[in-house]
């Protein structure tokens, strides 16, 4: 299997590692990132949890985080590294800051690095590094570069020095931002007021998409470009992750589906704005997606690309059924139109397969949530849809104001996921219990959990023959409808009931069980299961298990979080 390639290796640099623990060096720090990325690939989520400890002390150790020295042109003789090896200790520096970013998703307690103490300017562009040019960029916040450069040595153009690689950086640095947002509802003020905190962080994710230069626009163009460049996969994640963040910070029009509590109620006409918003960006990931894999498949390499094609079809999906309604004109002419979207993401999480196993876990919920949505689609038949007003106040109600990682974050985040890999004697026995019952389930339901690592490939579902691809019309990445001669999942004989859909995204199996912060035991999923499997796999055996809490939001932040998140 291609993703144990590597396990020779990162044993090898693991034992070395823990050997020299307190030899810390720049060569030792760059061993750990890459090892990282390899325990997040193969599904170590532990493992890649606490390296990003070990990485962010490193960093600190080497004061990675400070100018090596005031002379950025290095025209002072004898003064210490070349201006590539500066140009890479920031590199180096600004990884670090990205893992640990993206680890936290969020919660302060996770992160280990503060902006204002990240005293190095943004990574230049990639001539300038590869000529060996140096040059004056900026640091992380806009318009401010280091305090000891001269104005004179400061460029008219400083943004022309920065390339794609600093324009991620400052995007981490507002998904931070966005996702510390989203869980701090009850002290912000209300989203529609212009001063408030969503229309400032809304704001900046213009600016800085307006700020882009139009060889990193998402064109026809700009992919032949990147690909030339060797850029492809940096350019692909670039828009992924702007998009995604977009949909994260508009999550808030969606409170049923990711289980929050705002304290306010907003008008149908700015919920409905932020909800089709939500869509739009939703499919925009699948085209970036589809249309990036035409020029090859490890362009789509990131470990948080799987998390962002499942997360898109769910999404698109929820859209649809539980907003639009399947039993209006509009939700039925949406769900053939979103169809392609979502065979396409589910075509690229089997072929991601082989490089994640994120990819591994998500494709058979992928594959039957998109089956049931196949099916249904013949179906159209009003039904009762419950207010979501009433499920935010009930929420309310019954849960305790905090903010403890176990509640804040989603199930596919890497902090969740290392969670579920601890040993059982260290488990709370709630979360004993639910892990019983998923195994049992796991069983009983023919291996059809995501995180279930311990199914035998044979024992799985063959995939579907899936060959309905997004196929672009133009340069500016529009889709064209598939023909109607098009491969199609196989339906079942008989259409399920309508609810049974529902159940992807109810939460229907929260049983109003809660445990404070202060506590390690919560009331989420332990399991890193996504929110609405547990009822998915009831639809195959009913196993009379007892009460069975069920997760909250499913995107995460980590891109590999990946798993992203992210």
């Amino acid at each position: 299997m291609i993703l144990s390639a590597g396990n020779e290796w990162a044993k090898k640099a693991q034992s070395l590692l823990a050997a020299e623990l307190g030899m810390i060096s720049v060569q030792n720090l760059m061993s750990a990132v890459l090892l990282h990325d390899h325990e997040i690939r193969i599904g170590n989520y532990a493992g890649a949890f606490v390296l990003t400890g070990t990485i962010t002390r490193m960093a600190q150790a080497l004061q990675l985080n400070l100018e090596y020295s005031t002379d950025i042109f290095h025209d002072e003789p004898n003064n210490g590294p070349t201006v590539c090896s500066k140009e890479a200790r920031r590199r180096l520096m600004w990884s670090c800051y990205i893992l640990d970013t993206l680890i936290g998703s969020g919660v302060d307690q996770l992160t280990l690095f503060s902006e204002p103490d990240i005293k190095i300017q943004l990574p230049c562009n990639e001539r300038n590094f590869v000529l060996q040019v140096p040059c004056v960029t900026e640091m992380l916040p806009t318009g401010q570069p280091l305090p000891f450069i001269s104005p004179k040595q400061i460029p008219p153009r400083v943004i022309d020095n920065i390339g794609i690689v600093a324009l991620y950086v400052r995007l981490i640095a507002l998904r931070k931002q966005v996702l510390r947002y989203t869980k701090q509802l009850e002290t912000v003020l209300p989203p529609w007021l212009p001063e408030s905190e969503f229309a400032k962080l809304d704001n900046a994710l213009h600016e800085w998409y307006q700020q882009l230069p139009p060889s990193l626009q998402f064109t026809r163009a700009a992919l032949y470009t990147r690909r030339e460049s060797s850029q492809l996969g940096a350019f692909v994640l670039l828009q992924c992750t702007y998009n995604w963040t977009t949909v994260d910070l508009y999550r808030i029009a969606l409170p049923k589906l990711y289980r929050l509590r705002p304290p306010w109620k907003c008008s149908e006409e700015f919920r409905a704005r932020l909800q089709e918003t939500i869509f739009i960006h939703a499919q925009r990931c699948s085209t970036v997606l589809a249309d990036a894999s035409r020029h090859g498949i490890t362009t789509l390499a990131d470990t948080w690309l799987p998390t962002i094609a499942f997360d898109g079809n769910r999404l698109m999906l929820y859209y649809i059924t539980q907003i639009l309604g399947l039993d209006t004109e509009k939700g039925q002419t949406a769900l053939a139109d979103c169809m392609p979207y979502c065979r396409s993401n589910l075509e690229l999480l089997k072929t991601m397969q082989s490089m994640s196993a994120m990819a591994e876990s998500l494709y058979p919920t992928a594959k039957e949530m998109l089956k049931k949505a196949t099916t249904i689609q013949q179906i159209a038949r009003s039904r009762e849809r419950g207010s979501e007003q009433e499920i935010i106040t009930r929420t309310r109600e019954n849960t305790p104001d905090h903010n403890g990682p176990d509640y804040v974050l989603q199930p596919t985040t890497v902090y969740r996921m290392a969670r579920d890999s601890i040993a059982t004697q260290e488990k709370h026995a709630f979360e004993k219990t639910r892990a019983q019952r998923l195994r049992l389930q796991t069983h009983s339901a023919g291996s059809n959990s995501p995180m279930s690592h311990s199914i035998s490939a044979a024992s799985r579902a063959q995939p579907p023959n899936l060959n309905a691809w997004i196929s672009p019309s133009s340069a500016t990445g529009q889709l064209t409808p598939l023909p109607p001669n098009t491969n199609m999942l196989q339906l079942e004989p008989t259409a399920p009931p309508m609810h049974e859909f529902d159940n992807f995204f109810s939460a229907n199996g929260f049983d109003g069980t809660w445990q404070p912060a202060e506590t390690a035991a919560t009331a989420f999923d332990a399991s890193g299961l996504p929110a609405w499997l547990p009822a998915m796999t009831d639809m195959y055996a009913d196993l009379n298990a007892g009460p069975w809490p069920m997760g909250t939001d499913i995107m995460n932040g980590y891109p590999g979080s990946g798993p992203g998140a992210m």
